[in-house]
């Protein structure tokens, strides 16, 4: 098995090497458990990567990330997944920040946890409508569901 490493691996230099030689970029790379299954793959536009997928180690998918196409920065939805299929946590990023609403369930898909993030920085649910305050609409989270309702 670890001759069999060896040998992918150097196959995959040899390609990558062969194709950024011609131009080429590459568009994924995929990385393996000892067993054989899927443990990363990352999928890139123009040599950034755009995309993030990786399973656990019975392949079955564990987290999904999305990347800004242009800078690479975390951008976009992340979603953490239980082994039955069952989505554990949902956050959005923005240039590289949590960056509004995350959600937890559990593996039932029952939503146990909602919090709000500012560039990185936790901000407590009772407080979301201080932070997001505009002339037109007013709005507030709810504690009990997490959900922001318009007042």
């Amino acid at each position: 098995m670890k001759k069999m490493n060896i040998a992918l691996f150097v196959l995959a230099a040899a390609l990558a090497i062969y194709q950024m030689a011609n131009g080429q970029t590459i568009t994924q790379d995929t990385s393996f458990y000892r067993n054989g299954v899927v443990m990363q793959v990352n999928t890139y536009a123009n040599g950034v990567r755009v995309e993030r997928c990786v399973y656990y180690p019975t392949g079955e998918l564990q987290l999904y990330q999305e990347f800004d196409p242009v800078r690479g920065l975390q951008t976009g939805g992340e979603y953490w997944y239980y082994r039955n299929g069952e989505v554990e946590h949902a956050c959005e990023w923005v240039n590289g920040y949590a960056h509004g609403w995350a959600f937890g369930w559990d593996e039932i898909g029952e939503l146990i946890s909602s919090q709000v993030y500012v560039q990185n920085v936790l901000i407590p649910t009772d407080q979301y409508y201080k932070y997001f305050r505009s002339a037109e609409v007013e709005s507030e989270a709810d504690p009990t569901t997490g959900f922001v309702t318009r007042r």
